[in-house]
């Protein structure tokens, strides 16, 4: 009984993980609903999700509820699946979703996430000789950027380059 304690109290401190200096949102939807979840101008990134019943007072529709401790363990994968990187997601709070973690037990959804900004401008930058580099606006780490364009640079105001023809040696004008 301590080693499943101590193991719930691990994965409840792992999927509940706080970022500080980011606002967290939260949403509960009782079984049969769904979760709405909005991030506007950024990312939803989910940081615990539960189906289940943790207490007797989420959607008790005002009768008396089991007051155990019932977790689908999966939850926090699923709805991190649906939903990371998205600016809006709809998670239905039902067993066809999740399972049934408590039979017989009235359930509900909760979810915690928090909004990453998307970048406010297109960042610029130069790469290489004469390439300039655009991403696009993202949300996420630098790695996780998508959307990379590259754009040969041209000065205007530089004269005609002269080419060569491999084979021939004879120069070509051009640019």
């Amino acid at each position: 009984m301590a080693r499943y304690l101590s193991s719930l109290l691990l994965l409840l401190i792992s999927s509940w993980q706080v970022e500080f200096g980011v606002s967290q949102s939260s949403r509960i939807a009782c079984e049969g609903q769904t979760a709405h979840l909005h991030c506007e101008g950024g990312a939803i990134r989910i940081i615990g999700a539960n189906y289940g019943r943790r207490d007797h007072r989420t959607c008790g529709r005002g009768i008396w509820i089991y007051n155990g401790n019932c977790i689908h363990h999966g939850t926090y994968a699923i709805v991190s699946s649906r939903c990371n990187g998205r600016s809006y997601c709809a998670v239905p709070a039902r067993n066809s979703v999740f399972g049934d973690p408590c039979q017989a037990i009235w359930k509900y959804l909760e979810v915690k996430w928090i909004c990453k900004r998307a970048a406010s401008a297109a960042a610029v930058g130069q790469m290489g000789s004469g390439m300039l580099v655009q991403r696009e606006q993202a949300a996420g780490p630098h790695y996780q950027l998508t959307n990379v364009q590259q754009t040969p640079y041209l000065n205007k105001q530089s004269p005609p380059r002269r080419k060569v023809a491999p084979s021939s040696g004879k120069q070509l004008t051009g640019q």
